[in-house]
């Protein structure tokens, strides 16, 4: 915009946000066991390795099938992670024919469709990053909402703006665009056992001071009194 000519002094960053409020709710009343049995239900077989989410739309831009070949690559170096994979869409049978054919049924779970607001909250609170491949958009909001960090590529043109909550080795990481061994490499470099626990208030800190409802009003209520100031008659 400031390229376009418009004036700095009428330009305004209102952000983006979910229900902040009540995802803090979510966060605080939480009991750590019922996330326990939510993993043992899930990964019955891998119970103890970090687990990985991703949860949105399976589409073509949403890059999914990348999450799924950067498992195979760490599986290959002997790092075991987890995965669910939470949404439904035109990709979706793709996606599981090559979690068939790379044989990560047992740690890869394609949980579907859930529009359940405390289950998805408590899916992405038991797992320990979320990852989107492609674009991110509100996914980043959500997840670090519920104190966890996600982990998506670093080409700021192809992104949402909401890429601006992650802060590298803070709220989350970047990988290099369309680079499954770079995303391979990320994962295996950020996600770590205990990792989590020490960046969680850092994630949820950072939504809670930019990217809520009540920011927005107060955003919006200062650039219009501002107009309405500059509107004001010159006084005799």
């Amino acid at each position: 915009m400031l390229k376009s000519g418009f004036s700095e002094n009428r330009i305004f960053t209102v952000y983006n946000s979910l229900n902040f409020h009540v995802h803090e709710s979510f966060f605080s009343d939480i009991v750590k066991d019922d996330l326990i049995k939510i993993k043992k239900e899930l990964f019955p077989f891998s119970f103890d390795d970090p687990v990985l989410i991703f949860i949105g739309r399976i589409t073509k831009e949403k890059k999914v099938h990348y999450l799924v070949n950067a498992l195979e690559i760490l599986n290959t170096k002997g790092k075991r992670y987890n995965c669910l994979i939470i949404g439904g869409g035109v990709e979706m049978q793709k996606n599981r024919d090559l979690i068939d054919s790379l044989k990560l049924q047992n740690s890869i779970c394609l949980f579907g469709e859930n529009y359940d607001e405390t289950l998805n909250a408590r899916l992405i609170m038991m797992a320990d990053c979320c990852i989107s491949p492609g674009n991110v958009g509100l996914t980043a909001i959500h997840c670090l909402s519920l104190g966890t960090p996600v982990i998506t590529h670093g080409n700021l043109e192809n992104q949402g703006p909401e890429v601006e909550v992650i802060i590298p080795g803070k709220t989350g990481q970047f990988f290099k665009e369309d680079d499954i061994n770079d995303l391979s490499l990320q994962i295996e470099e950020f996600v770590s056992p205990g990792k989590k626990k020490l960046i969680e208030r850092d994630c949820i800190d950072v939504i809670k001071k930019y990217w809520t409802p009540e920011n927005q009003r107060t955003i919006f209520d200062e650039v219009v009194k501002l107009s309405l100031d500059t509107l004001k008659p010159e006084k005799r």
